[in-house]
């Protein structure tokens, strides 16, 4: 009698499934199947009667009923926000934050901005009506620039898509 060891799941045994003798092909194909699903979620429309409306759905799920009008404006509102999303041409002031203190007879101060930019290009933020005095030897006057029409704005490397700018 002959007895056969075990073999690696590795080796190309037939003993073993496909997908354990390629561990990279699913870890590719599952990665696809993530990037396809990638977008705002569907909303399926289904009818239930009222009766039946506890056995679709968890016992401990929290039910609330509303106008099918009310939720065909929400649904167009998450839509139309997921579409802005992928849409945005120009970065968005999510913060500001500002400290100012008297010293000496001026006013010392210091702005923190939190900004979303866009990742696909460099941009500016226009800070108007807020014109900041800032020192030209100040780092932070590497980051403002002045357009043609004399409007103050901020650079927004791309890249990051959440950044925050200190003026001081």
């Amino acid at each position: 009698m002959r007895i056969k060891a075990n073999r690696n799941p590795l080796s190309g045994s037939a003993f073993y499934p496909w997908f354990c003798r390629r561990p990279a092909l699913v870890l590719l194909a599952a990665v696809a199947l993530m990037v396809l699903g990638a977008g705002p979620p569907e909303v399926k429309r289904v009818r239930v009667p009222s009766a039946k409306v506890r056995a679709w759905f968890p016992a401990e799920s929290e039910l609330v009923g509303m106008p099918l009008d009310e939720f065909e404006a929400l649904v167009r509102s998450a839509e139309e926000g997921a579409e802005r999303l992928t849409l945005r041409r120009e970065p968005r002031l999510l913060r500001a934050r500002h400290e100012v203190r008297w010293e000496s007879g001026a006013l010392i101060g210091r702005s923190e901005l939190q900004v979303e930019g866009v990742a696909a290009r460099a941009t500016t933020l226009a800070l108007s009506p807020w014109s900041p005095a800032i020192d030209p030897d100040s780092p932070s006057a590497l980051a403002l620039r002045i357009g043609g029409d004399s409007q103050t704005a901020v650079r927004i490397d791309p890249g990051e898509l959440t950044s925050t700018i200190t003026l001081a």
